[in-house]
Formats: C-alpha cells, structure tokens, sequence
C-alpha cells in the first residue's frame, strides 16, 4: 500500500489487486477506506472544475467571444482555472463596467 500511496497517478486494477490481496480484515478495510476517500476526491474535484469551465464559458458568451470547448480546458488544474476565470472578469469589467 505504501508503493501505491506514494505514486502521483494511481493504477486502479493494480490497487483493487493490492487489496484483493490483503488477508488482515482490519488492513482491507482501511485500504477499502482510502479507496472510497480517492473517489470523494475526484469527485469534489470534478465538481470544482466543472463550476470554473461553466464560469469561464458564460463570462465568454457574455462578452461575445466564441466560448473555448470546455474539452481544452480538462488537463488544466482548478488553480488554472481560476486564474483564466479572474483575467476574463477583468477584461468583462474594463469593457463594459465603465
């Protein structure tokens, strides 16, 4: 479990294998638990981003511009998209919050 913890990207067969193969219950069930915690994770994650793109894209259909494909932006980390978020309300404000 400590290998697979310390990876960035982790392998999902090859962790579902690793706890398939755990004997101790108490030990399965706190590798079960961390596998339920990753899932949270990404959810919230997912969300986050999901909020920032939709935001990015209305700010760009509200300033005229063609909106980006919201496919482009899904490598990108929350933190990016925040950042891209506040340059564009900028750029709204300066235009049209004279």
């Amino acid at each position: 479990l400590r290998y697979i913890l310390s990876q960035t990207e982790i392998d999902k067969a090859a962790f579902a294998g690793k706890v398939a193969a755990i004997q101790a219950p108490d030990i399965k069930d706190i590798a079960m638990t961390l596998a339920q915690q990753f899932r949270q994770e990404g959810r919230q994650e997912g969300r986050q981003e999901g909020l920032w793109i939709g935001k990015i894209t209305n700010l760009q259909e509200l300033m005229g511009l063609v909106p980006v494909d919201p496919e482009s932006f899904s490598a990108l980390p929350v933190s990016e998209l925040q950042l891209r978020f506040d340059e564009l309300r900028r750029e709204y404000d300066a235009r049209f919050r004279r």
